[in-house]
């Protein structure tokens, strides 16, 4: 059976656009509700003997009125528009969304130049107004979110719609605009024409980049203990799941409220066989992870462990499949194309560091976090150059074995340490 949405119009002093907006939207063949959220209180219901259609009389919650128009529908999917416009391309916009339903399907007036989505900080903002598609279940996250931290404040009313869309941190998709301009588009009831608006809109934008998570994929020995000190000193810290080992993790609240999750040594597909996250929470999220020179790191796992696997741990951590303490579980060997890469190929992180300029490549990041400071050196290690821990032909079997990192971050027998 075709999935149907339920489509949600925001009335606000114009109530003689509704009943022409509604007969525009029961056209389109996916739509099966109309929801009229009624911010004026006394708009008169403009098909009262269809059943497909409510009106829902409210004080006057500005944009807030949309979500909880939201959370009234029927059907999995949304569309949404403002009250001043008829859009003529609802057909594309459905179509795009159903093949893209992770993200909003919106409009937006796009030129030669560009246009269309607007980049805050790990986000992006896209419009509803002008006609978007989206699932019913995308803004709940973001917005239980704000609402514990903030409440129901100026912002989330006048500018929820640009909340929710950068707090989703996902790239939307953007389509030409086709609409068409009703009556008091621009008079003195347009919302964008109040006082503050410009402010209330950059807030809404912030607010909505640092409801965006940030997962840190800890591949062993890549300078991770230096980043869970720094990130501990940074903000408050609390571990998750401490009665169950397979799902042991931490959380660091930063001074923004944006909150840092990693796990010690868990792929991305470990973390979601483990529904620790889901996958689209994760891509969703600001990922981030270090990579190291494959030779480097096979003997810094090797000098670290040697005292506590067996005699044979080198030829294990050079064999082709997974080697595992059984004590530990510690995934010593699995190539760190692991961490970097869904099973389907795709890609898991955002940034990826490299550790051999880590200092500089983490204070990029960090900047955006809002963390000031060098990492600190822990874990400091005397062994040898990995030259002289690995003989030539295990030097190229790592290679082989690492081939995704050594093509894509440029490795090379000849690279010093």
């Amino acid at each position: 059976m075709t999935e149907k949405a339920t489509a949600v119009v925001v009335n606000w002093r114009r109530p003689r656009n509704i009943p022409r907006i509604v007969e525009s939207l029961l056209a389109q063949p996916f739509v099966a509700e109309v929801i009229v959220w009624d911010n004026s209180g006394d708009l008169p219901h403009p098909r009262p003997q269809d059943n497909r259609v409510r009106v829902i009389p409210s004080k006057n919650v500005k944009l807030w009125g949309r979500f909880l128009a939201i959370k009234e529908a029927k059907h999995p999917w949304i569309v949404t528009q403002d009250d001043d416009y008829i859009v003529h391309n609802w057909a594309e916009l459905w179509e795009t969304a159903r093949a893209n339903p992770g993200v909003i399907t919106g409009n937006m007036h796009l030129n030669e130049r560009g246009g269309g989505l607007i980049p805050c900080g790990d986000g992006w903002d896209i419009m509803l107004g002008w006609g978007s598609v989206f699932r019913k279940e995308l803004p709940e996250r973001p917005l239980r979110r704000y609402l514990d931290r903030y409440g129901v404040d100026d912002v989330l009313r006048r500018d929820a719609d640009r909340y929710f869309a950068v707090a989703l941190g996902r790239r939307h998709v953007a389509l030409q605009a086709r609409v068409e301009s009703l009556p008091g588009v621009s008079g003195s009831m347009a919302l964008h024409l109040e006082p503050r608006q410009n402010r209330r809109t950059k807030e809404a934008r912030e607010r909505g980049a640092l409801a965006i998570d940030v997962w840190f994929f800890k591949i062993p020995k890549t300078a991770t203990s230096s980043i869970h000190v720094k990130l501990v000193a940074a903000g408050k810290h609390r571990q998750t799941h401490p009665q169950d080992k397979t799902r042991q993790g931490n959380v660091v609240e930063l001074p923004s409220g944006r909150l840092v999750h990693y796990y010690d040594h868990l792929t991305p597909q470990m973390i979601v066989e483990r529904s620790i996250a889901t996958r689209p929470e994760l891509e969703s999220a600001q990922t981030f992870t270090v990579v190291r020179h494959p030779c480097d790191w096979v003997a810094s796992i090797w000098h670290a462990w040697r005292e506590r696997l067996p005699s044979d741990i080198r030829r294990g951590l050079l064999r082709p499949g997974d080697y595992r303490n059984s004590d530990t579980q510690v995934p010593l060997a699995l190539p760190q194309e692991r961490w970097l890469l869904w099973p389907d190929g795709a890609g898991t992180c955002r940034r990826v560091l490299r550790f051999e300029r880590l200092q500089e490549d983490w204070a990029e990041l960090a900047s955006r976090l809002g963390i000031v400071g060098p990492l600190p050196r822990e874990n400091k290690s005397e062994r040898p150059h990995w030259r002289d821990c690995l003989t030539l032909q295990e030097q190229q079997v790592v290679m082989a074995r690492e081939r995704y990192v050594v093509e894509t971050y440029g490795y090379t027998l000849e690279d010093d340490r």
